[in-house]
């Protein structure tokens, strides 16, 4: 499987975010954390992207976008296993 990543901007744009709110997304746990990719860089994962946004679109409430963003989280930490 090849995963496709995408950077701030990038981001921005297909979340409709600016990046200041996407930050705040984060850090209220609504978002995602970035995936560091090189020593500088940082992206999200594409598929990351699609699951938050169609439980958006579904009406999803703030409590169940954070257990997703959970989720998310603890498949990459089982990733790396």
């Amino acid at each position: 499987m090849t995963i496709q990543y995408y950077r701030t901007t990038e981001v921005s744009a297909y979340s409709g975010l600016p990046r200041s709110s996407l930050y705040r997304a984060i850090q209220d746990g609504l978002f995602t954390k970035p995936v560091k990719i090189s020593a500088r860089g940082s992206a999200w994962p594409k598929h990351e992207l699609d699951e938050i946004q169609n439980a958006k679109l579904s009406g999803t409430a703030e409590d169940g976008i954070r257990a997703l963003v959970n989720k998310l989280h603890n498949k990459r930490s089982e990733a790396v296993k």
